[in-house]
């Protein structure tokens, strides 16, 4: 019984975490519309960061967008900005 919950912790420290980095300012509603989207994607490995406040370097490293958008990032690796919430849900899901 104790085997499949050993199994996902090693799976979890195994796997570089998923940062899920939304780069716009925090109060407008579409920065709070992609927060949506990203909670709505189960994934357990996944971190969730904006750019204000104590942050990790890869956040501050990023460069701003003209309007909220997010960047999808494994280890230093990002993939190019979206707003498009099918395309973030699609992507999740396949990480």
């Amino acid at each position: 019984q104790a085997v499949r919950p050993l199994l996902a912790s090693l799976g979890l420290a195994r796997d570089e975490p998923k940062r899920a980095l939304i780069v716009g300012p925090p109060a407008e509603s579409k920065t709070r519309e992609l927060l949506r989207v990203i909670h709505s994607v189960y994934q357990p490995n996944k971190v969730v960061l904006g750019q204000t406040g104590p942050v990790e370097s890869l956040a501050r490293e990023m460069p701003a967008q003209p309007s909220p958008a997010l960047y999808l990032c494994t280890g230093k690796a990002c993939q190019p900005t979206t707003a498009d919430p099918a395309k973030i849900s699609q992507s999740l899901a396949a990480h």
